[in-house]
């Protein structure tokens, strides 16, 4: 069975324990400034109350700025553009990039079911091929920002001491809780959440939402060796369905079906768990993979 690979040439991921607390810690810091700085702001009148939603995708920005910048700083330039070209290792089976697309749009559908058959209405958006290839694409823009860091530095710098489903909550974890202080932001997706279920409860639905999506992304990760290109591609396809599904409830000012999300990411979610449960922590020295081993 196909195991993550790791080339020699990617030796910066093999991060100490420090460098992985320096990335974490670095990560929230940054973005964490940048969203309670605007709040702050807002709050005492020097910018206006809409602000902190226009501007708050600028702390957007730091999982993969801090991860480029810990590579640069630890390993050079030379490491650094190796690093951000891992985004081109896109030839893995195609089946894999079915995986990326279908699912997110496999658990909307489960989403709409469950609430129908807890007495809502299950509306079916109207989709414009056009227009979604286009939000798709404008859309890789959000992944480009975050998955630098947590599937390309994080998420392999974990793995080398721990299994992949421990690995897989981690991550989840991680990128939950650095996405809190969102759900004080108006104008973003968490703060609606919020305002529709209480923040408490939003805050657990999100983590279990977001750790379910951890094990999924993760479960792919290791059957293609860590190919970022296809974390870039899943993550863009969750966003992008959430738009467009989302959109048939908005359109007639209804709650979109969250609890019917969370059931349904939550399921798929056990099942990549069930099958990641074999993956056990890799041997310490870098491997690299014979043509042929690479199982998809």
């Amino acid at each position: 069975m196909t195991r993550f690979v790791q080339k020699p040439n990617e030796r910066f991921v093999m991060s100490t324990p420090p460098r992985i607390v320096a990335f974490v810690f670095c990560t929230y810091g940054l973005s964490w400034c940048i969203w309670f700085g605007l709040l702050g702001l807002s709050g005492i009148g020097l910018i206006d109350a809409h602000a902190p939603g226009r501007l708050y995708a600028w702390g957007g920005l730091a999982p993969s700025l801090v991860a480029m910048l810990l590579v640069l700083h630890a390993d050079g330039w030379s490491e650094l553009k190796k690093f951000a070209s891992r985004v081109k290792e896109w030839r893995v089976p195609f089946r894999w990039y079915l995986y990326a697309l279908l699912v997110p749009v496999l658990f909307r559908f489960l989403a709409i079911g469950i609430h129908s058959a807890g007495g809502g209405v299950m509306r079916i958006p109207r989709i414009n091929p056009v227009m979604v290839l286009l939000a798709f694409v404008i859309g890789l823009i959000v992944p480009l920002m975050e998955e630098y860091g947590w599937r390309g530095y994080l998420q392999p710098g974990l793995r080398r001491r721990w299994s992949a489903l421990a690995v897989g909550v981690a991550v989840g974890v991680a990128h939950w809780g650095w996405h809190i202080p969102l759900f004080w932001i108006e104008g973003t997706s968490l703060h609606g959440w919020g305002l529709i279920t209480g923040i408490p409860v939003g805050l657990v639905g999100y983590a279990v939402a977001t750790i379910a999506l951890s094990l999924l992304i993760t479960l792919m990760y290791e059957y293609t060796g860590g190919a970022l290109f296809l974390a870039f591609v899943m993550h863009t396809a969750v966003n992008v369905s959430a738009d467009v599904f989302g959109s048939a409830y908005r359109v007639v000012d209804e709650v979109p079906p969250l609890s019917g999300y969370v059931f349904a990411i939550a399921a798929l979610g056990l099942l990549a768990a069930w099958k990641l449960r074999s993956f056990k922590v890799l041997p310490r020295n870098p491997v690299e993979f014979l043509d042929g081993e690479r199982r998809g």
